[in-house]
């Protein structure tokens, strides 16, 4: 089964994940980042009331999480998500002309000027914490943030999915 891995030593991992609720036109962003011992270093999670395509919502996503760390100052880091697309838009030279082309814009440019090492897709079940922390953002109004904590509501999440 896929499980999250610690990065190395010295590094952080920042894990993005959305979840798009189109019937109330809004979607739930969340951002783990953790250390080499798959300690919770910060975490946040935001309602976005906009409607966007599932696509857009993990670039806005992984946008937000490259901001977090930059704000943080926990970095270096190596960036997980699970929306394989966004990935790829990343690591292409490919400039693309829509939403999500102008999200991966801002993505890239933000990434040469910090220490991130990679970005990587992971299947869903190794981005389990952030997952479940977007779909229950759904509920909530606010923003939220957390430095060395996360919601009790994830507590088993992280737990079972600790370290590899």
């Amino acid at each position: 089964m896929p499980r999250w891995h610690a990065p190395n030593e010295g590094v952080y991992k920042l894990n993005t994940d959305a979840a798009v609720d189109l019937e109330n036109n809004c979607f739930g962003l969340s951002m783990v980042i953790k250390n080499h011992l798959g300690m919770v270093m910060a975490c946040s999670s935001q309602k976005v009331v906009r409607l966007v395509s599932p696509y857009v919502a993990e670039a806005m996503t992984t946008l937000k999480g490259i901001i977090f760390v930059t704000d943080t100052g926990l970095q270096p880091v190596n960036i997980e998500l699970d929306a394989l697309n966004v990935v790829n838009l990343i690591k292409s030279d490919l400039q693309v002309a829509t939403d999500v082309g102008l999200v991966i814009c801002d993505i890239k440019d933000r990434l040469n000027k910090m220490g991130c090492i990679a970005v990587v897709f992971v299947p869903r079940l190794a981005n389990v914490v952030v997952y479940n922390l977007s779909k229950l953002m759904l509920a909530y109004d606010d923003d939220y943030y957390w430095m060395e904590s996360y919601p009790p509501s994830v507590e088993r999440f992280v737990r079972d999915n600790h370290l590899v």
